[in-house]
């Protein structure tokens, strides 16, 4: 059986434009994660016994000062980012090559 990391399930809906999912996860993840700009809301759903349910958010891990024309393989190489960031950067880079693609329809 082939399991698929919280980090995987995290950079896969960053890569889509998304800054937030709501997943179960064991909390020694989680305390590792909110040492990298990951937020963590708990929804109040019952889990397993070390395990919650949370709403993870990484919408505020926004890197600061990035010229116009960034590119997102050029940041990620030339500046020490938080796991945080570096999901913020995969967001933004998706929504705004969309903002790109429904601009040059217009």
């Amino acid at each position: 059986m082939h399991t698929i990391t919280i980090s995987s399930r995290l950079e896969a809906v960053a890569e889509f434009g998304a800054t937030e999912i709501t997943l179960f996860v064991w909390n020694s993840t989680k305390r590792r994660l909110e040492k990298e700009d990951i937020v963590f809301e708990d929804t109040g759903i019952k889990a397993r016994k070390g395990e919650g349910y949370y709403r993870i958010t990484w919408a505020d891990a926004k890197v600061e000062g990035l010229p116009d024309d960034w590119n997102f393989d050029d940041v990620v190489k030339t500046h020490d980012l938080s796991q945080g960031q570096v999901l913020w950067l995969m967001a933004e880079d998706c929504n705004r090559n969309r903002r790109r693609a429904q601009a040059n329809k217009a």
